[in-house]
């Protein structure tokens, strides 16, 4: 396994009053930040992801393609990482958090809970009291939202 597990931030909970609450301290500036629990799962899976990612780069290095390493250095396949799909999924969540932040709060309801979450948009408006036309109009202008942005 991985065994320098250090990367450029810590991740930790409290339990306030029981109240959850996820934070990042960036390591390069001792920044302490607060997240929500969405971006808290998405850097741990990003951690996951990369570990097994050396982790198979380490045990797939049987091959030396550098003339550069000596027989007796420790071969490291990180250099096969590609981080491309990382910096893509972080673009594609600024993007996303930059059309939401757009959203009117009836608008921001319909997307947590229909589009987010995947409650039927019948559903949703019996919940609500509303009528189904009217979530689904919500629904296609939270859409067009999304393809002006995209």
């Amino acid at each position: 396994m991985y065994k320098n597990k250090k990367f450029d931030y810590d991740l930790w909970t409290t339990n306030d009053d029981g109240v959850k609450r996820y934070w990042v301290r960036i390591r390069a500036t001792q920044e302490v930040v607060e997240v929500d629990l969405k971006t808290l799962r998405f850097l741990r899976a990003e951690e996951k992801k990369i570990y097994r990612a050396i982790e198979e780069a380490r045990n797939n290095a049987g091959t030396v393609l550098s003339y550069e390493v000596f027989e007796d250095e420790e071969i490291s396949g990180e250099w096969l990482i590609d981080e491309k799909d990382l910096e893509t999924q972080v673009l594609m969540q600024s993007e996303i958090d930059t059309v939401v932040k757009t959203l009117t709060p009836k608008q921001f309801w319909v997307y947590k809970n229909c589009i987010l979450e995947g409650m039927e948009l019948r559903e949703f408006a019996r919940k609500n009291n509303l009528s189904y036309s009217t979530v689904k109009d919500i629904r296609d202008a939270i859409r067009k939202k999304f393809q002006k942005n995209f």
